[in-house]
């Protein structure tokens, strides 16, 4: 591209192909609705523990779980 010259560059996808591509995902969109359903409404995990590389030992996971368990 030359000194001075803007290239106009689109900044958003026509509607009509928005469509097009919506409907060529739709089956793949099903398939994943159907193998990941998403959030059960269940209990998780809410906490990350980061445990320094010199200290973990086999025996760290159980520990902790004791632990929170206790």
């Amino acid at each position: 591209m030359s000194q001075g010259r803007k290239e106009q560059v689109a900044t958003s996808i026509a509607g009509a192909v928005v469509a097009e591509i919506s409907a060529f995902l739709a089956p793949v969109d099903a398939e994943l609705e159907r193998r990941y359903p998403g959030d059960p409404g269940t209990r998780q995990p809410v906490h990350t523990v980061y445990v320094p590389g010199d200290v973990f030992t086999a025996g760290t996971l159980r520990s902790w779980g004791d632990q929170a368990l206790a």
